[in-house]
C-alpha cells in the first residue's frame, strides 16, 4: 500500500469519527430557565410554568401556539431579574380535533446599541389524547407534477 493510500484512508476515518462525535443540533441556551409541569390533564389541562432566569428580561409572556383553543388566565411578567423565581398556572383547552397543543414562553430584552432586540422562545407541547384531524386527499393534479411515469421511463 502506498503512503498516499494510507493517508487518504486515515483522513477518511478521522472525518467519520469527528462527524459521529458532533451533536445533531447545536445546544440552545435557556436563559429563561423555563420549566413546565402538567398538574392536571383532561378536556382542560392545567400547566405550571416556572422561570429561573439566568439573565434579565424586560418582559416574559406565555402565548397560545398551535392547537390551543383557549388559555386562561393570561400569564406575563415585566422586568424579570436574573436569579429570581417566577411562576404561573394556566388552564389550556385544545382546539377540537387537535392531537397536541403548544405553549410558547417568549422573553424579550433590549440589545446593545445598534443591535436587534433579543428574543428567546421556549416551546412546550402536550398531547391532548384526541384523534388528529384528517383531511380528504385531493384528487386534483398539481400543475407541473407528473403523476405517472413518462414515455421514456423504464417502469
Amino acid at each position: 500500500m502506498s503512503f498516499r493510500t494510507i493517508l487518504t484512508q486515515l483522513l477518511a476515518a478521522l472525518s467519520v469519527a469527528v462527524t459521529a462525535s458532533a451533536p445533531a443540533s447545536p445546544p440552545q441556551p435557556n436563559e429563561l430557565g423555563a420549566r413546565f409541569t402538567v398538574l392536571s390533564k383532561g378536556a382542560t389541562s392545567t400547566i405550571e410554568i416556572r422561570l429561573s432566569p439566568k439573565a434579565a428580561f424586560e418582559s416574559v409572556r406565555v402565548e397560545a401556539a398551535s392547537g390551543v383553543g383557549s388559555i386562561t388566565p393570561p400569564c406575563a411578567f415585566a422586568q424579570v431579574e436574573a436569579g429570581q423565581s417566577y411562576s404561573c398556572r394556566v388552564d389550556v383547552t385544545p382546539k377540537a380535533g387537535e392531537s397536541a397543543l403548544t405553549l410558547n414562553v417568549v422573553g424579550e430584552k433590549a440589545a446593545e446599541a445598534g443591535h436587534a432586540r433579543v428574543v428567546e422562545v421556549r416551546h412546550f407541547t402536550l398531547a391532548t389524547g384526541q384523534a388528529a384531524t384528517t383531511h380528504a386527499a385531493s384528487t386534483k393534479p398539481v400543475p407541473g407534477l407528473a403523476l405517472t411515469p413518462g414515455q421514456s421511463s423504464t417502469k
